[in-house]
């Protein structure tokens, strides 16, 4: 009978089997961290980058996206359709510079055919106030997805609250913006609401004569409000105000359910301290799609806030449609004083004072001034200030203002 030889591993050649398998499992670690991983990361920056050019394709942005299509293309030049999407851009892009151009040389003669067409233009813009709004409403909520998409949070968060303090209930408004808020406190960039700053006191303090146009903007830091500004932002917490929309311009956000009227002082607002007499003007934009939205300038008393004079651009909701009026308030008693129908979304604004007479004037050009009242009697305390509002009573509004000046008398 044979006997079967048992074969048995020596411990040497166990040792040397489980080494050979732990060198295989370490190059096969080093190999996904240096191949695989990279390519997952950059998949999410391609589609990242494709995604906000989308977006800001949508919204007519063509500059933001031509700069990010080009990234994909640099990472990846046949991702998707990115080629042809950058082509179109392209295109875009020239045919913006074209027309830049055309309306720069007839510019003069366009100011003056609507100047003699104010009827026609007037209708035209009271028919598309809704579409045009609306059409703003989407282009502000499509940048803050591409911001989004860019992990760009801070400016995400600023498209996105213009939207949320128009129509708080637009599409996913409030969801995206919980997403933002929640972005932001992780990354420690969230900053707090600002402490009212206090714009009435017992002595207020003269402003220098040397005054004539006031930035919004702090000096050497663009997002800072101007020291010489006090800032009221009223009674809602979507209402706001940004520096950083329209470079140079002061953009108020009111939200829903604020006024200026009477013993009501709760609009948002900035204030500009002056003594004596003066001659203050400023331009509005503002898009009022239906009743009791409205902005403008206005006078006050340092100390009774509620004793004003003032200029409102706006929706009455009484049938009397989109108007410009003159208004004055003694501590709480108000008084309507002349109007005119007024279509356009862009108002030049001014106000005087000549010890008690208060004129109040509007241009459409920033040139022509059209007086609304003239000497209007009216006590108001040598300490005032001159404020740039915004009023909601129902729905939010935006209001941009843009070259603030203030000349002593």
């Amino acid at each position: 009978m044979s006997q079967r030889k048992i074969v048995t591993a020596t411990p040497s050649g166990t040792l040397r089997l489980l080494a050979f398998i732990a060198v295989v499992l370490v190059i096969g670690v080093a190999v996904g961290g240096l191949f695989i991983i990279p390519r997952v990361q950059s998949q999410q920056t391609l589609e990242q980058h494709y995604q906000a050019g989308v977006a800001f394709q949508n919204v007519s942005d063509w500059t933001a996206a031509e700069g990010e299509y080009k990234q994909v293309i640099v990472l990846d030049a046949n991702y998707k359709d990115a080629q042809s999407r950058l082509a179109e851009v392209k295109t875009k892009l020239a045919g913006s510079a074209a027309t830049a151009t055309a309306v720069a040389m007839t510019q003069a003669g366009q100011a003056q055919a609507q100047l003699q067409a104010t009827t026609i233009a007037a209708q035209a813009t009271a028919a598309a106030g809704p579409t045009a709004t609306a059409a703003a409403l989407e282009a502000h909520y499509q940048k803050g997805l591409g911001y989004m998409n860019m992990s760009q949070w801070a400016e995400a968060k600023t498209e996105l609250d213009l939207v949320f303090a128009v129509d708080p209930n637009y599409k996913e408004v409030q969801a995206k913006l919980t997403e933002v808020r929640q972005k932001l406190s992780e990354l420690s960039l969230l900053t707090p609401t600002p402490t009212p700053v206090p714009l009435a006191s017992p002595t207020p303090k003269p402003t220098s004569v040397a005054v004539g146009v006031i930035p919004f903007s702090a000096p050497g830091n663009p997002q800072a409000l101007n020291p010489a500004l006090g800032w009221q932002p009223g009674g809602s917490e979507a209402s706001a105000y940004d520096l950083t929309m329209n470079p140079g311009a002061l953009t108020l956000i009111a939200g829903p359910g604020v006024d200026n009227y009477e013993s009501e002082d709760s609009a948002p607002l900035v204030a500009y301290s002056i003594r004596g007499n003066f001659e203050a003007q400023v331009k509005l934009v503002i898009n009022s799609i239906q009743g009791r939205q409205y902005a403008g300038l206005g006078v006050r008393s340092v100390q009774i806030h509620t004793t004003w004079v003032k200029l409102l651009r706006g929706w009455q909701d009484n049938g009397e449609g989109q108007k410009l009026w003159a208004q004055v308030d003694q501590q709480g008693k108000a008084d309507g004083l002349n109007s005119t129908p007024y279509t356009d979304a862009t108002i030049w604004l001014k106000i005087e004072r000549r010890g008690s007479l208060f004129t109040m004037s509007y241009s459409a050009n920033g040139s022509n001034w059209v007086t609304l009242e003239k000497d209007f009697v009216f006590e108001m305390p040598i300490d005032t200030e001159i404020y740039l509002y915004a009023i909601a009573r129902d729905k939010g509004v935006v209001a941009q203002f843009y070259d603030f000046k203030v000349f002593p008398k």
